[in-house]
């Protein structure tokens, strides 16, 4: 996320991030995500009654690109699906991320100048 954070903010704060991330662990939304064993990232979503909000999906570098945020979010869309409601998140504009997903379901509902802000329906 370093880059995307410079590219929209400027700079990178170090300190907002630690903070971030350590309320964002604390919540008991959010669960560790485990690969063969080993912490590969978080994951933090917020159930509500209208709809499931993916608040923040972090994994850890060697653990990117392998399949496994694909995973992810497919379980959440099922989640989502069997409870009727639609699945939200939010995106940093300049993240490529939105294109994955796009692909899949999730369209754009909002947008502000950092963020675009998408839904999948169930």
């Amino acid at each position: 996320m370093h880059d995307h954070a410079v590219a929209t903010w400027g700079a990178w704060d170090e300190a907002r991030v630690q903070r971030e991330s350590i309320e964002d662990s604390a919540s008991p939304n959010t669960r560790v995500v485990v690969v063969d064993g080993e912490d590969a990232g978080l994951l933090y979503v917020d159930r509500e009654p209208a709809h499931l909000q993916v608040q923040q999906i972090y994994l850890r570098a060697p653990f990117q690109r392998r399949g496994i945020g694909q995973r992810l979010m497919g379980e959440l869309i099922d989640e989502a699906r069997r409870a009727r409601v639609p699945l939200r998140l939010r995106v940093l504009r300049v993240n490529p991320a939105r294109h994955f997903y796009e692909k899949l379901g999730f369209a754009i509902t909002a947008s502000e100048p950092d963020f675009f802000y998408m839904q999948r329906l169930p």
